[in-house]
C-alpha cells in the first residue's frame, strides 16, 4: 500500500530467474504499466483507505530453483528508477507482503536507485501520536485482561479512536443547582483528533451527550470550537450519576461517552480486586497487531457493590414488596452497596399520591 508524497509514482521490479522486470504505477493516474509486456502475470493498482493505493504484481518464476525478489523504487519521471529530491521526500510505503510468505520487503538506503534519499521513521505513535497529535494510521486495540499480570485473555476489541483529550483551563465546581450556566468545560481533542457536536437542553438534561473529566460525569448542550480540535463546552448538566460535580485543574483526562467507548460487564467478583489491562493496537486496515509483550500494562482496581442486592432488584424493575404482617419477620435484606461507592444507583420509587 503506498500513498503519495513530494513523489507521486513508483515502480515494482520483480527478478524471475532470467531477468529484472518492471511496472511502474502513476499513483495520481492510477495506471500500472509494464516495461514488458507479459512479464507480469496480473498487475492491478486500485483505491485502498485514507489515501493510500493498493498495488500488486504476480510474477511467474522462469527457474524452479529462483529465489524471487522485490524491489520499490522512487519513480521520477514515471518509468524511471532515478530519484533526485530532498533527503526524507519521496512516498509512504505501508504494510508490504509476499505471497510466498518466504521473504520480507525492506527498504535500504544504500540501494542504487535509492543514493541520494534518506529513509526516516514516522514521528507518529501508536496509538496517541507523536507530540499531543492523533496518528491517523491508528485503527483500534484488542483488549486484554488479566487477574494475574501472568496470564491475559482478550475480552474485547476497539475498532476505533474515541474523543479524548484534557482541559486547557481550570473548571470551578458548580455553586448552585443544575443546569450550570455560569461556567465552560474547555477541552482540547488533538490528541485523539476528535470532534464534538453540539445538543440541546433536552440531550444535555437527558445525558445524550454524555462525557466524564476526572470521575465527574457530565452532559453539555452547546460546543463551540475555539482552536483546531478544542471545544468550550457551556450549558452543563454536573455530577451525574451520582458522581460528584467538583473542581478540575488544567490537564485533567476528558472523554465523550459514546459508542466508541469500549464497555465490558465486569464480573461482580471483580470488585475490589486489581485487574490488569493491555492494549495491543493495529493499523486502519486490520493488520500489524502491537505484540502483546511488548504493550505497557495498566493495573485498575474497580471499586462498588459489584450486584444490586434482592431488595434493589426488585425495586429496579417495579416489583411489589409485601412482607406481610409486623408480627413476622423480614427474610430479605439488602445493604444497598457501600458507601464509598463513586456512582450511586437511583432507585425511582413513584410519586407519593400513588
Amino acid at each position: 500500500m503506498i500513498q503519495a508524497a513530494e513523489r507521486n509514482a513508483v515502480s515494482l521490479r520483480a527478478n524471475d530467474g532470467v531477468a529484472v522486470n518492471q511496472c511502474d504505477f502513476d499513483l495520481t493516474g492510477m495506471t500500472a504499466t509494464q516495461s514488458t509486456v507479459g512479464a507480469f502475470s496480473a498487475v492491478s493498482i486500485v483505491e485502498g483507505a485514507r489515501g493510500f493505493k493498493v498495488i500488486s504484481a504476480s510474477v511467474p518464476l522462469k527457474a524452479a530453483s529462483t529465489v524471487p525478489s522485490f524491489s520499490l523504487c522512487l519513480a521520477d519521471p514515471i518509468g524511471t528508477i532515478s530519484y533526485a529530491g530532498a533527503p526524507g521526500s519521496g512516498l509512504y510505503v505501508w504494510d508490504v507482503e509476499l505471497a510466498t510468505g518466504l521473504e520480507s520487503l525492506s527498504a535500504s538506503a544504500n540501494a542504487p536507485e535509492l543514493i541520494g534519499a534518506t529513509i526516516v521513521a514516522t514521528t507518529l505513535a501508536t496509538p496517541e501520536g507523536s507530540a499531543g497529535a492523533a496518528d491517523p494510521y491508528w485503527g483500534g486495540a484488542l483488549v486484554y485482561l488479566s487477574t494475574d499480570n501472568a496470564t491475559y485473555a482478550q475480552i474485547g476489541k476497539i475498532s476505533g479512536p474515541s474523543r479524548q483529550g484534557v482541559l486547557t483551563a481550570s473548571a470551578p465546581a458548580p455553586t448552585g443547582s443544575n443546569p450550570d450556566v455560569a461556567n465552560a468545560i474547555s477541552v482540547d481533542l488533538a490528541g485523539s483528533g476528535g470532534a464534538l457536536a453540539s445538543g440541546t437542553a433536552a440531550d444535555a438534561r437527558n445525558g445524550v451527550t454524555l462525557c466524564i473529566v476526572d470521575h465527574e460525569l457530565f452532559s453539555y448542550q452547546t460546543a463551540t470550537l475555539t482552536a483546531a480540535n478544542a471545544y468550550a463546552l457551556t450549558y452543563l448538566e454536573r455530577g451525574l450519576y451520582g458522581s460528584v460535580a467538583s473542581s478540575h485543574n488544567v490537564n485533567a483526562p476528558f472523554a465523550r461517552l459514546d459508542d466508541a467507548i469500549f464497555k465490558y460487564p465486569l464480573p461482580a467478583a471483580f470488585v475490589g480486586m486489581p485487574v490488569y489491562l493491555k492494549f495491543p493496537s493495529f493499523n486502519i486496515f486490520g493488520a500489524s497487531v502491537q505484540d502483546l509483550s511488548t504493550c505497557a500494562v495498566y493495573t485498575y482496581t474497580p471499586v462498588g457493590s459489584g450486584i444490586s442486592g434482592p431488595v434493589a432488584q426488585a425495586l429496579g424493575v417495579g416489583a411489589a414488596l409485601d412482607y406481610g404482617s409486623a408480627a413476622s419477620g423480614v427474610n430479605e435484606s439488602d445493604d444497598f452497596g457501600v458507601a464509598s461507592d463513586p456512582y450511586v444507583i437511583t432507585i425511582d420509587l413513584g410519586l407519593a399520591s400513588a
